[in-house]
């Protein structure tokens, strides 16, 4: 029953001879037709593989795919004949018997022993590792390539699922060609092997990925692309060919290929990775310093849109903690800034003051400021009209019919809704409002996150931000990952909620290097306050930025 799935396209052959046998020239050996389809579905199995085997041997062996390039090879070749007449040999031993182990060596046919279909029907899978179930020291380590397998394995996930969708009725319509295709393009390749077919039901299997780079990958994409070169010559002339028609010499080379092109162009969703050198596009102090700009203005970005912002405000540990930055003589004198790489150094005060700040910030803070407002102020026009709707329906509403009692609400559940109703209006209208001025407590938390956020990516850069860019790129990648280190006693602040770092500086790297992007596309694209909120909206909202040992990137890449 299981054949008859795995290859349908050949049932009617048997099928065929099982009534002409046994139903015209062996008649009296006839058990029926059960026991007659069974008899010849193994001998038609068998004289199959046997010819299979048999082009197969043809095929390898033929002179003109022998290379003969040098006098070596041409002493050399007669010495396979030996091998060639083994092969044949060994092919007509081996497909009349059911071999279960093997017998010689893996070069030659009576190796291949017989599978079932059940022995393909495997998960080849590769365990997913991710930071979900791995321990924090390897996390934190940094070991480049250990999880090369571990990042391929989404190639097989993603393309089997895109399969699922589409490979069924691909194989009903006619697109795919015989049991074993081979998937070629100028990123991937790889081995498709359809285990079994019928009755709407397809099992398959891919395996031998082959990613663009490899020798593999090349050769494959060169063979199957290759068109016909010469299509004139017939053994050694050149007479040229009918119109419309190969010559002589071509059709042989075409006919002892190994495979044969089904379909030029097959579109099938795939998982592509672009590489944009973090190297070359950091090497310069004035694009360090465009990333570090867009890495503090995402910490505005994300600190004023938080809900958490006014009970950061009110925490009274949070205000102690930043009581110092509102000194008139505050400036922050720490040799990890510098005026080649942060945008508000101060160069008479040799650091980062709260006025140098605020002169670079200032008009991206309030613009945030006014974007928060009027979010607040749509959500509440928002509820506002329903609220207004429900009390005018309860109103109007007369006696039921269903009912002799008057549904009309008693005076003290009237009292009860126009009471929730100011409550709500009181809530609108007495919502406190965020100040911004220089000496406001969001500046200085604002202007304390700031510098964290700079302290911890020199702590990850070994306090090397300005002078080795392998030493900013290793920083960078360790806040991509996560690993915020808090060493500075300036710092220890944060501690009083974390949601600080988890909720906005944490984001604010990946969104910096987003813009970071962005900015070789168009350099003044984001010089208007408007432009660049709208770009944070819209990249938050529709990009899934992450490490790749992050289960959100890999739940990212499979949803497509």
């Amino acid at each position: 029953v299981r054949s008859s799935y795995s290859d349908p396209s050949t049932q009617y052959i048997v099928v065929l001879f099982s009534v002409l046998l046994f139903g015209r020239d062996f008649t009296t050996a006839s058990e029926t037709f059960i026991v007659d389809y069974f008899i010849i579905a193994i001998i038609y199995k068998k004289i199959s593989e046997f010819l299979l085997k048999l082009q197969f041997i043809v095929t390898y062996i033929a002179p003109w795919q022998i290379t003969w390039g040098s006098a070596f090879h041409a002493f050399a070749q007669p010495f396979s004949v030996p091998h060639s007449a083994m092969l044949f040999l060994q092919a007509g031993i081996s497909f009349p018997l059911i071999n279960k182990s093997s017998l010689t060596g893996s070069a030659i046919f009576l190796t291949s022993y017989v599978r079932p279909i059940k022995f393909w029907e495997r998960d080849y899978n590769t365990r997913r590792i991710d930071h979900s179930n791995t321990r924090l020291v390897s996390q934190l380590e940094r070991d480049l390539g250990a999880d090369d397998n571990n990042l391929n394995s989404i190639f097989y996930e993603h393309l089997t699922r895109s399969l699922q969708h589409s490979l069924c009725g691909d194989l009903l319509l006619g697109r795919w060609g015989n049991f074993y295709v081979v998937l070629a393009s100028d990123y991937l390749n790889c081995l498709v092997h359809i285990i079994e077919l019928g009755n709407g039901l397809c099992t398959f299997q891919m395996r031998g990925l082959e990613f663009r780079g490899t020798y593999c990958q090349q050769r494959e994409v060169e063979a199957i692309s290759e068109g016909v070169e010469e299509n004139e010559g017939c053994c050694c002339c050149s007479p040229g060919h009918i119109p419309h028609l190969l010559s002589i010499n071509a059709m042989f080379s075409t006919r002892w290929l190994a495979w044969q092109v089904v379909q030029s162009k097959y579109i099938l969703e795939g998982y592509s990775i672009s590489d944009n050198l973090a190297q070359a596009t950091l090497q310069v102090f004035e694009f360090r310093r465009v990333l570090i700009t867009y890495y503090v203005k995402s910490i505005i970005f994300y600190t004023i849109r938080s809900p958490k912002l006014e009970e950061w405000l009110e925490s009274s540990a949070i205000q102690d903690s930043l009581q110092h930055t509102l000194e008139r003589q505050f400036v922050d004198l720490d040799p990890i800034f510098n005026h080649n790489l942060d945008a508000d150094f101060e160069n008479r005060a040799s650091g980062i003051t709260r006025a140098s700040f605020c002169d670079v910030y200032q008009e991206w803070i309030e613009f945030c400021c006014m974007k928060r407002t009027e979010q607040q102020a749509t959500s509440a026009t928002k509820t506002e009209p329903q609220d207004r709707t429900t009390s005018s329906t309860n109103v109007s509403k007369g006696p039921s019919p269903w009912s002799s009692t008057n549904p009309t609400p008693s005076p003290r559940e009237n009292d009860k809704s126009v009471d929730s109703k100011n409550n709500n209006v009181g809530e609108v209208n007495n919502r406190r409002t965020i100040h911004t001025n220089r000496e406001s407590t969001l500046i200085s938390l604002l202007l304390a996150l700031g510098l964290l956020a700079r302290r911890t990516l020199a702590t990850a850069s070994n306090s090397s931000l300005a002078t080795n860019v392998e030493f900013f790129l290793h920083g960078l990648h360790a806040l991509f990952k996560g690993d915020f280190r808090i060493t500075s006693p300036r710092d220890e602040w944060v501690f009083a909620d974390m949601d600080l770092l988890h909720s906005v500086v944490a984001p604010a790297v990946k969104m910096a290097l987003k813009l970071h992007q962005d900015h070789f596309l168009s350099p003044e694209e984001y010089d208007e306050p408007v432009a660049l909120y709208d770009a944070i909206t819209t990249h938050t909202k529709e990009l899934v930025i992450s490490h790749e040992a992050d289960p959100l990137w890999r739940n990212a890449v499979l949803r497509g």
